[in-house]
């Protein structure tokens, strides 16, 4: 219902998720490098540069319209453009009428490109900061980053080949409604939306539902394929409850 009552509010509801998400793409980009060995020679912040950089070169068009400055940087239209669609495609909770809306939403642009300069300022600020240039608990972070950043990053590309049926029947959005109207935590939520619109915001939940299923089923699959043993007995019982058996992860 959390996500139901977002997507009521519209706009307001994605540009509190733009800080976590266009760091995130910035944070990939740095973890990534590591893989390449530009570590040993590179800053954190020169990493960021140089990736970006080499983004630009790979993609085609031109740089297009300049959009932000900071000092001697520059944000293009390009860059912006590639940064936006990679935030909006990769939005498991968003669907494809609202990104076409955000596309086209003056506000939410402007809001996303203020983004985009204070994560500059924010890596310019590190750059002349000692205690960043050389830091190991960076590196760690950026290595949690990357493996966390990865693993959404497959699972939502090899997800977008999976059929995914959008026909809900009027059974379905009746048995949710009642389930949530059963809850008091969302009766009185549900007595504030017009019943029309209600089901629409059902009817979408139920597909999501749909495609977060498949993706769990995928990462079951991809689990399958590789020989895991994980000793956790080294961290005792949980009360109440027993180990599970070496090998299997719980789905997230």
């Amino acid at each position: 219902m959390e996500q139901m009552e977002q997507g009521r509010k519209g706009m307001s509801s994605c540009t509190k998720t733009i800080v976590v998400g266009v760091a995130a793409l910035v944070i990939g980009l740095v973890a990534g490098f590591l893989l390449s060995g530009g570590a040993a020679s590179m800053s954190p912040m020169e990493m960021v540069r140089s990736l970006e950089s080499s983004v630009a070169r790979l993609t085609p068009g031109d740089d297009g319209a300049l959009l932000a400055t900071i000092e001697d940087e520059k944000i293009t239209r390009k860059t912006f453009d590639q940064q936006l669609s990679l935030f909006l495609k990769s939005s498991q909770r968003m669907s494809q009428e609202e990104i076409v809306k955000m596309k086209n939403n003056p506000a939410f642009l402007r809001q996303f490109l203020r983004q985009l300069v204070e994560n500059r300022i924010v890596l310019k600020a590190m750059e002349s900061d000692p205690e960043f240039v050389s830091n190991p608990e960076l590196y760690v972070f950026m290595n949690l980053s990357l493996a966390d950043g990865l693993q959404k990053y497959y699972l939502y590309k090899k997800s977008g080949s999976i059929s995914i049926d959008t026909n809900v029947s009027e059974t379905e959005i009746e048995k949710t409604y009642n389930q949530l109207r059963a809850d008091p935590r969302y009766a009185e939520r549900l007595d504030r939306v017009p019943f029309d619109q209600l089901k629409s915001m059902l009817s979408q939940e139920i597909v999501k539902q749909r495609q977060m299923r498949e993706v769990r089923d995928l990462l079951d699959k991809v689990r399958g394929g590789f020989r895991t043993h994980i000793h956790d007995e080294v961290f005792g019982k949980t009360a109440g409850s027993t180990n599970a058996p070496a090998g299997i992860l719980p789905v997230q």
